[in-house]
């Protein structure tokens, strides 16, 4: 037990079908569902959220099968595309001299950009976890995410030089999980 207030759940529907819930007290948070093709060779993930002002979002993400048995869920994914009915947005402010992080799926941390750990909350977030960021130069910060001391993550936060484009270029650290960078592209509103 981890402390938190969430609740998963997994459930296999069949052999090619899973379904995973998040609950916080009691209030579903997420519903995941998973499909396993036929010839076991490519994934499709949906994963229903309730934002912060109530609208719900699904996330649709194909993944390729790069390592494991020819057939089920235990293997190595590689995402190939993504898609969400509801664009994903990450809110940036200014506090002092701490940078204030907040998602509309209600993930919020603040912390200085000296390269020490603050704390991470929000729904379906594991307690324990902490980001750590750095300012490299003046349009970049490097992000370390971990768990109770434990690398999990590290991304390189860049603004391009006319302020209007994000670009989140991030790392899996999880064990066995695949080294390959996800780029993730924001425009600002």
């Amino acid at each position: 037990m981890d402390g938190s207030k969430n609740t998963i759940v997994w459930k296999q529907i069949d052999k090619n079908h899973f379904e995973r819930t998040i609950s916080e007290n009691g209030k579903l948070l997420t519903t995941r569902r998973i499909q396993v093709s036929d010839d076991g060779k490519t994934l499709t993930e949906d994963t229903e959220r309730t934002l912060v002002d109530g609208k719900k979002a699904v996330t649709t993400i194909q993944f390729r099968r790069t390592t494991g048995e020819a057939q089920g869920l235990a293997a190595i994914w590689q995402a190939v595309s993504y898609h969400s009915t509801v664009p994903n947005q990450v809110k940036y402010e200014a506090m002092g001299d701490r940078l204030k992080v907040s998602t509309d799926q209600g993930v919020v941390y603040t912390a200085a950009l000296d390269g020490k750990p603050a704390a991470v909350t929000g729904p379906a977030v594991i307690s324990g976890t902490m980001v750590a960021l750095k300012l490299m130069d003046a349009q970049t910060i490097e992000s370390a995410q971990s768990r109770e001391g434990v690398p999990t993550g590290k991304a390189t936060i860049t603004i391009s030089a006319d302020g209007k484009v994000m670009t989140v270029t991030a790392v899996n650290l999880a064990p066995h999980a695949s080294r390959e960078p996800s780029v993730t592209v924001f425009e600002k509103q």
